[in-house]
């Protein structure tokens, strides 16, 4: 995994942080702990080539929980490719979305076997449902 973080990134309202992943994988904890406000959001974009794996063991927090229909200042953005969450715990109090194609990606969180998932947070379900598998492993 390489990662870098940018103040102010491209494409988001002066991001509180920016954390670019490539080859992106997890099997311990990671919590992306919200901005200050919906101006200054925490995002995390993949910029590889492969998708985001979120493995076995693995436990993400993405924002914290608001109450009130409210969701986060922290966002995961696809950037065209999906996430898979496979045995791992992922608890969405923010946003996820797919910025490439101007916006109208069509990336998504894929549940895969023996996850976990919790979900307070949008996804963006118009063009792109979070869709959930088992490969025969359930």
């Amino acid at each position: 995994m390489t990662c870098s973080r940018i103040k102010g990134a491209v494409g988001y309202p002066r991001s509180a942080s920016q954390v670019n992943g490539s080859d992106f994988q997890t099997y311990g904890l990671l919590t992306l702990n919200p901005g200050p406000d919906v101006n200054h959001i925490t995002v995390l974009t993949n910029i590889g080539a492969s998708q985001l794996y979120f493995n076995g063991g693995s436990r993400t927090f993405l924002g914290v929980p608001l109450g009130g229909g409210q969701f986060s200042n922290a966002a995961v953005d696809l950037n065209g490719k999906n996430a898979l969450v496979a045995g791992g715990l992922f608890v969405n109090n923010g946003f996820v979305v797919d910025s490439s194609n101007g916006g109208a990606g069509t990336a998504t969180i894929v549940a895969d076997f023996g996850r976990a998932g919790e979900r307070g947070g949008f996804s963006k379900m118009a063009s792109s449902p979070e869709r959930r598998q088992s490969a025969g492993r359930e």
